[in-house]
């Protein structure tokens, strides 16, 4: 009769993505942190009730090729971290099973990176976008060329929970601030 080919469902598409705040954020930083570049930056836009409206996450890393799209998106319990081990700044990699990403959607119902990287000495920009309402499927945009500008990942999250504004209280950057200081002492140039 031959092989099949193993496919996932919504259902469990939709349980990975499950999580606090606190914890989608976290895992947002790692796969910031595992990116490579210096920075991970944490932004939060407030409405005019000082509620959180939307959050970004911005890397200064390589970003994501378009040619590693797929890979980067259209598995799940895979990454290439696993063999990797290491970063392009010789830090060692901390995802491994290729779901971080989905963690955003129970941040906004529908996340997007917009990515910039350099191919054969250009800077290309594209977008990737999932929804909460097809969590299944990813769409990425077209790739667009750049004047010469920096590389990096923005994970933008509009329409963000209101369970979100638990990130503004204080407990939440303690939270982080242990949940990262192992490793910020071991690359303190990070």
């Amino acid at each position: 009769m031959g092989k099949r080919h193993v496919k996932t469902t919504r259902e469990h598409i939709q349980k990975l993505s499950k999580a606090s705040p606190i914890d989608a954020v976290e895992e947002l930083i790692w796969n910031g942190l595992d990116a490579g570049g210096p920075m991970v930056e944490v932004r939060f836009g407030l409405n005019s009730m000082k509620s959180l409206e939307t959050i970004e996450i911005v890397d200064t890393g390589k970003g994501i090729p378009f040619t590693d799209l797929d890979a980067a998106f259209g598995e799940i319990g895979n990454s290439r971290k696993t063999s990797l081990k290491i970063n392009d700044d010789g830090r060692r990699l901390i995802g491994s099973e290729g779901r971080g990403r989905l963690k955003a959607l129970s941040l906004s119902p529908v996340p997007r990176w917009i990515t910039t990287y350099r191919h054969n000495g250009q800077f290309r920009r594209y977008t990737i976008s999932i929804s909460a309402a097809d969590p299944e499927c990813y769409d990425p945009s077209e790739e667009e060329v750049l004047p010469p500008s920096k590389t990096g990942t923005i994970v933008h999250l509009d329409g963000v929970q209101v369970a979100c504004d638990a990130l503004l209280r204080p407990a939440a950057r303690e939270r982080l601030t242990q949940r990262f200081a192992l490793y910020l002492s071991e690359y303190p140039e990070t």
